[in-house]
């Protein structure tokens, strides 16, 4: 329908963004990454999983600006995510997407948030309310508190097979908040793999990096590694790390569609388009079964872009 994101401002916290040289041979317009951790480079990402991940943004809205914010230190771990996360807020873009979140006791021991949970929830909350979309990641088996903020587009795992069959995937997590009433995690899916490694999507990473490396080597199971070199610069994986930007990139889309879309109306074109996915289980610590109409394994299914620019200019026209 001619929409491709155009200028659409995404603002990705994750563990960096390497200048690979996919993002330059597609014409996709990344600006200089912002460092949280002190004595990091901009260009750096030992892990490999922001760089990756990130190209999922661009494989549905390819027109779209994407500000990384990487919250690594030199090991790779995410030790300034929550600090990222205010910094991408007061840059005001139009999306912020997380793929990364915690991971407390399921059940919880209570179903009052702790202290700092709450307070991370108001922030993620004030960022909504300030007019940006912002989508995290479900988990891959993970329960944390950053995708049950009500506001929040929690992005879940369908698989799709060889033959387009669709089916909830064993690797993304699938609850019923204890925290917030009424508040089930995810509210629909992007694309995700199944266990045991979520190896589905191939993504540019930095040659050498952990995920290049790890991924083209059999796991402690046995699991065969993804076929390519270990500093090639390209791995297979996925998870709801994948499934977050896919959904941000969409959301770019039905902003380059009307550039006035408030996150509840983005996140209510997504909810009511999705394609309905009734086979399949998600993850097996929570191992709700995807059924016919919405559902906790699933959400209201996967992510459908056409479907959900359409309703926008249906609905939302300015």
């Amino acid at each position: 329908m001619g929409f491709r994101g155009d200028g659409v401002n995404v603002a990705m916290v994750d563990t960096g963004q390497y200048t690979h040289p996919f993002f330059a041979a597609q014409h996709y317009h990344v600006l200089r990454p912002i460092t949280m951790v002190p004595n990091t480079t901009p260009g750096g990402d030992p892990i490999g999983h922001g760089t990756g991940e990130s190209a999922n943004i661009f494989a549905a809205a390819p027109n779209a600006v994407l500000q990384p914010i990487r919250a690594s230190n030199n090991s790779g771990q995410l030790v300034a995510a929550i600090a990222g996360f205010l910094k991408a807020k007061s840059l005001r873009p139009k999306i912020i997407t997380n793929s990364w979140g915690g991971d407390m006791t399921f059940p919880p021991l209570s179903n009052t948030l702790p202290p700092d949970a709450a307070a991370l929830a108001l922030e993620i909350k004030h960022a909504v309310e300030s007019g940006i979309f912002v989508v995290f990641s479900a988990g891959n088996g993970h329960f944390s508190v950053e995708p049950q903020v009500p506001e929040v587009f929690a992005a879940g795992g369908v698989f799709m097979s060889s033959n387009l069959a669709l089916q909830a995937s064993n690797y993304s997590s699938g609850y019923r908040s204890p925290f917030f009433p009424n508040r089930n995690v995810p509210d629909a899916c992007g694309l995700v793999g199944l266990l045991p490694r979520a190896a589905y999507i191939m993504l540019p990473v930095p040659p050498g990096s952990e995920l290049d490396t790890g991924q083209s080597q059999p796991d402690e199971e046995g699991n065969a590694g993804d076929g390519t070199a270990p500093n090639d610069g390209w791995a297979l994986f996925s998870g709801t790390s994948a499934a977050a930007p896919q959904v941000a990139g969409v959301a770019a889309l039905l902003l380059s569609v009307n550039p006035a879309l408030t996150p509840a109306q983005i996140k209510e074109a997504l909810v009511k388009t999705a394609i309905d996915v009734t086979s399949g289980r998600c993850h097996p610590r929570f191992n709700f079964s995807a059924e016919v109409g919405p559902d906790v394994a699933t959400g209201t299914g996967l992510v459908n872009a056409g479907a959900a620019v359409k309703y926008v200019r249906d609905h939302f026209s300015r």
